[in-house]
């Protein structure tokens, strides 16, 4: 899997311009309460998710555009807005943003999900959750829902084709009956 190598924040919260070099493995931001540790989380959720949405994460009195950027190993992201700009670019290509979607190629290209990264707040990953929630979590990854759905659908048509079945015989006796007659 590809991995962040930098990220760059300008203009965005308390970011005017800030660079991180991110180590190969796990990182830990550390810092005194209020000092943009949050923030730098909110500005890579920006990229994966599109959110925050609006422009109040926009830099007060920022004259140049909310930018973060970040250097992957197979590529360099950039998430850009200000007035009048709204959009994502990987490496020489321009996606504008529609909505609250992030672009198909951006998703692709960054692969990753709800199991890459935690939200501050964010219940103990899998510990909080019921034996039933983590199952369908774990089936939904290796597609076993798929097959949840495949039975279903199967079981669905056998019961549809035995009812007709049954309506079959039934006709069938009926006219083997006149026939004797």
């Amino acid at each position: 899997m590809d991995r962040i190598r930098t990220i760059s924040i300008r203009n965005f919260q308390s970011h005017s311009d800030t660079e991180l070099s991110l180590h190969n493995r796990v990182n830990i931001i550390v810092g005194e309460s209020d000092s943009g540790k949050t923030s730098i989380l909110r500005s890579l959720y920006w990229i994966f998710e599109n959110r925050p949405l609006g422009n109040s994460f926009i830099r007060h009195g920022a004259r140049d555009p909310c930018r973060v950027v970040i250097e992957m190993e197979d590529g360099r992201l950039e998430r850009v807005k200000s007035e009048g700009k709204n959009y994502y670019q990987l490496n020489e290509e321009k996606f504008e943003t529609v909505g609250t979607s992030v672009p198909e190629t951006i998703s692709t290209f960054l692969n990753i999900s709800r199991i890459n990264i935690q939200k501050q707040l964010d219940p103990p990953f899998l510990l909080a959750q019921t034996a039933g929630e983590t199952a369908r979590f774990f089936n939904r990854i290796v597609n076993l829902d798929m097959i949840d759905r495949i039975l279903s659908l199967s079981n669905r048509k056998k019961k549809s084709v035995e009812g007709n079945l049954k309506e079959w015989k039934v006709e069938a006796e009926k006219l083997e009956r006149e026939l004797e007659n």
